[in-house]
């Protein structure tokens, strides 16, 4: 006899099918055109990992795709200049087969990110750029819990269990989360126009997203947000000056293979709770103007878009026979479940004294995020902490000199690390400066950024469940029909510890009203 254990919202367990990472580098050295100015000195490097192409072969998991970069430089007449450039990655995760139970790309989980980045002048027309990146890619499998009832008799000849050995079980429950994981990504892009001064030039445009919401909707998730251009310009004046322009971003990403579970609303304890987070990144921002001072520009991004659900499930993790002996076959899997996800937005600044005195303006700042670690605090919520590196090019006595300063980032998230949990949380994070601001009072420097951070939390707890009952019919309880006990139980005992020990039903133990005592009457008192 098996039964499958069967919960209000599920019957199965999630299991780590794989999770696997590797550091990698994308190295390569660029030749600038000559249109372009001589190299004097580097203000400042940022480095994307655009999304990759995923492909599933058995036993790996292969990523690829452009690693972009933007370098701003003080070109040898002494002017901003901006150098765009890419170059590609490929890296191979080597995961287990899947043993003939087939998963698709929605199945996994893959990304790529860039953790620092390096950029050095080799000549004056060479940059040799260095970008360290991790790739991680993981997948979750619903695995049913199985309970096989058997009986052996007295010659040891192994059996079904008849029909009376499953009534004469007791059988005690917890409770446990359970999740499943979809994946999708789409793309899309948003464009409009805007006017400067007549004979304003393009120096350097960069894209950016933040993502304000996503919210599970019948099919897939809606995915709001906003699309940031950032443009530094030199007017016909020989004035650097810069304009932002925010767009609203919409899209609707549907997970098909997750589709039948969606219910918009699901609210109900019968019915999975339905999660999503997503992450935005901009792959490629032009913009294009003629001496008239209208220009228009386009951006083009990427959504990645993670949607989870949650079931409470029943598991077995206790039993005995009221009628025979017994043995049980237990078994202890780390079961996977997400703990949150979700977008927010943070506000850091830092400010620093510059030397000199001759800053009269602030063309362009940017900043780039560090995401290192989770932690756990004493509370036992989850803290997501970083640094973010603030650079601001100062331009004054005809130079432009580039200042740094590096500010902590801490975002502690709405979740509590459940009781059980093992080893230390799994985090996807994305840190990303949706743009920045900077001022000068005097001699202080001050500069704001605003954070777009996107999260998903999973943690895994051993999960105890009886997976085998074996009925012993050679040593059949002997029951004592007219002996009635009080029992005292000792510290932690409840009513299912008191019927194990005695071996008699559920029904059959009663609590004295008041007194610390139990009632036991082996032909099911009342």
């Amino acid at each position: 006899m098996e039964r499958i254990t069967s919960g209000r919202g599920g019957e199965a367990l999630s299991l780590m099918r794989f999770d696997v990472s590797t550091a990698h580098e994308a190295a390569e050295e660029f030749i600038l055109p000559d249109y372009m100015p001589e190299v004097r000195r580097i203000v400042s490097c940022s480095a994307h990992a655009l999304p990759e192409n995923k492909y599933l072969t058995p036993g790996a998991v292969e990523l690829s795709g452009l690693t972009t970069y933007s370098v701003l430089y003080i070109g040898d007449d002494g002017a901003l200049s901006c150098a765009p450039l890419n170059s590609e990655y490929s890296v191979r995760l080597s995961c287990p087969a899947d043993d003939g139970d087939e998963y698709g790309a929605s199945d996994v989980g893959a990304y790529t990110t860039v953790e620092s980045v390096s950029c050095r002048a080799s000549g004056p027309r060479k940059l040799a750029l260095t970008a360290r990146m991790r790739s991680r890619a993981f997948s979750v499998l619903r695995s049913p819990i199985v309970e096989k009832i058997t009986a052996v008799n007295e010659n040891g000849e192994v059996s079904a269990a008849t029909t009376a050995d499953s009534i004469a079980l007791e059988r005690h429950y917890s409770e446990t989360e359970a999740s499943s994981f979809y994946f999708e990504t789409a793309t899309g892009t948003a464009s409009g126009e805007f006017r400067e001064r007549e004979g304003t030039k393009m120096i350097l445009c960069s894209g950016s997203m933040v993502i304000n919401s996503a919210s599970v909707e019948t099919g897939g998730i809606a995915v709001r947000g906003d699309a940031y251009l950032n443009c530094l310009m030199l007017t016909s004046d020989g004035t650097y000056s810069s304009t932002r322009v925010k767009t609203p971003v919409e899209e609707h990403i549907r997970i098909d293979s997750a589709a039948r579970n969606l219910r918009s609303g699901a609210t109900t304890t019968d019915e999975p709770a339905l999660m999503a987070t997503a992450w935005g990144r901009v792959a490629s921002a032009s913009v294009s103007g003629d001496e008239s001072g209208l220009f228009q520009w386009e951006i083009e991004y990427d959504i990645d878009a993670e949607l989870a659900t949650s079931e409470k499930i029943s598991v077995t993790d206790d039993a005995y026979s009221t009628s025979s002996g017994f043995r049980l076959t237990v078994n202890e899997p780390e079961n996977v479940s997400e703990l949150c996800c979700g977008v927010s937005s943070l506000t850091v600044y830092g400010s620093k004294q510059i030397t000199g005195g001759s800053a009269k303006s602030i063309p362009y700042s940017t900043g780039r995020v560090n995401y290192e670690r989770a932690e756990v605090t004493p509370d036992g919520r989850v803290a997501l902490i970083g640094n973010c590196v603030l650079v601001a090019a100062t331009v004054g006595d005809g130079d432009a000199v580039p200042e740094e300063i590096t500010v902590p980032v801490k975002f502690e998230c709405d979740a509590r690390i459940p009781a059980g949990t093992t080893g230390v949380p799994n985090v996807r994070c994305s840190m990303e400066t949706a743009y920045t601001d900077a001022r000068l009072d005097g001699d202080k420097l001050t500069v704001t950024a605003e954070l777009a951070i996107s999260y998903s939390i999973t943690v895994k707890s051993k999960v105890r469940h009886i997976s085998e009952i074996e009925i012993d019919r050679s040593s059949p309880i002997e029951k004592q029909v007219s002996s009635i006990k009080v029992y005292f139980p000792e510290d932690g005992e409840g009513r299912w510890e008191i019927g194990r020990r005695y071996r008699c039903e559920d029904k059959c133990i009663r609590k004295i009203d008041g007194a610390d005592a139990y009632l036991i009457a082996p032909e099911c008192a009342e």
